[in-house]
């Protein structure tokens, strides 16, 4: 057994040095920097290169949304009205956004904004409800904090929200859903 190693080493030591080298991809990275911002955040991309993200201007600071064109240059400003922190967090090829905002008084809404129009969202009866994602059929995933504090997760599809968690979990937050209505996201199990 051990003469077979020992005859098998050096083949095995020169196959090793015939093997291609692992690929390493090659990437551009540009950097996104909202002036005067003490955080910028680019939260979501679609396929003809808009970003969204958000931006805090200070670091007791409001948090603004924005809108990137593809150069990432021309920065437009999303902050709904009255709000102490508007976040982006989603958007896809239709142009629909997707977010959340505190209201003045500490209460956390979903939205989804497009063409210049927002709908507000909130699951009945909790304090905070936050869309992090929509797909092209206009579906939208996000979460939502009931009144002890639990993180629970939802499908907003046509008006109807669904809860979704794992059944393990004390916290579920759902992230992102693409267009067959596969959803990513996060859960925490009890310890």
């Amino acid at each position: 057994m051990h003469h077979f190693l020992l005859r098998a080493l050096p083949l095995l030591v020169s196959l090793l040095g015939v093997l291609p080298p692992p690929t390493v991809l090659a990437y551009t990275f540009t950097t996104i920097d909202v002036q005067g911002a003490v955080l910028t955040e680019a939260r979501g991309i679609n396929s003809q290169g808009e970003l969204i993200g958000f931006y805090a201007d200070g670091w007791a600071g409001l948090f603004h949304g924005f809108v990137a064109g593809t150069n990432a240059t021309d920065l437009l400003n999303i902050s709904i009205p009255g709000a102490s922190a508007t976040r982006l967090f989603g958007l896809n090829d239709l142009g629909q956004i997707v977010g959340g905002y505190i209201d003045g008084n500490g209460s956390g809404y979903g939205f989804v904004a497009q063409k210049g129009t927002i709908e507000s969202f909130s699951v009945n009866g909790t304090p905070f409800t936050s869309a992090e994602g929509i797909n092209a059929k206009g579906q939208i995933v996000g979460y939502y904090i009931d009144p002890s504090d639990q993180h629970h997760g939802f499908l907003y599809d046509k008006g109807v929200f669904k809860t979704i968690d794992n059944p393990r979990a004390t916290f579920t937050e759902p992230h992102g859903i693409n267009n067959k209505g596969k959803i990513v996201g996060t859960y925490r199990e009890p310890k």
